[in-house]
This record gives structure tokens, C-alpha cells and sequence, in this order.
């Protein structure tokens, strides 16, 4: 450690890359519980972003509870998601 920073080498590159240390949140159960289901009905692939982006909201918070929690994943899961389309090409529903 130097600085603050980890030291990381690519696998493509011989430079050193410095890397900054994060430190890791504090989280009940309850509130890793919200997160992880507010990540559930995303797409597989942005889930990683989505949770990467709450973490990020978090830390820049003083104190972190379920209230924050919620809020935060509200906010960042409306950004995420994308609805499926539910229309028909009948336009029509399957049970008239």
C-alpha cells in the first residue's frame, strides 16, 4: 500500500494502476436483504452496476439506516429498470 492507494497491474499492461481503497459498508441484514431485492427483478447484467451505484450512494451518507436504505434503493432501482413490454400484437387482452 502506498499512499492510500492498492497497486494493481493489468493483465494486458505492465503500468501500475493505483486503486483506491474502499472501505466496506456497514449493513443490517434487513437492509442487505432490501438491496439484494431490489436487485432481483433487474437484468442479470446490471445488477453488478445497480449494486456498485448503491454502495457508491451510501457511502457518501453520514449515518445509513433503513430509512437511507430505502430511499437509495428506490431511487437507483427506477434508473435500472426496465419494464417489459406487456402490449400484444392483438392489442387485445388473451382472455376476451
Amino acid at each position: 500500500m502506498l499512499d492510500g492507494t492498492n497497486i494493481c497491474a493489468t493483465a494486458d499492461s505492465r503500468k501500475v494502476k493505483p486503486r483506491a481503497v474502499h472501505m466496506p459498508l456497514k449493513l443490517s441484514d434487513a437492509e442487505l436483504d432490501a438491496v439484494l431485492q431490489a436487485a432481483r427483478p433487474l437484468p442479470i447484467d446490471m445488477r453488478d452496476p445497480f449494486l456498485q451505484a448503491v454502495a457508491h450512494a451510501l457511502a457518501g451518507r453520514d449515518v445509513i439506516g433503513p430509512g437511507v436504505v430505502h430511499q437509495v434503493v428506490r431511487e437507483l432501482q427506477r434508473q435500472f429498470f426496465d419494464p417489459p413490454d406487456l402490449s400484444h400484437a392483438g392489442g387485445g387482452s388473451k382472455y376476451r
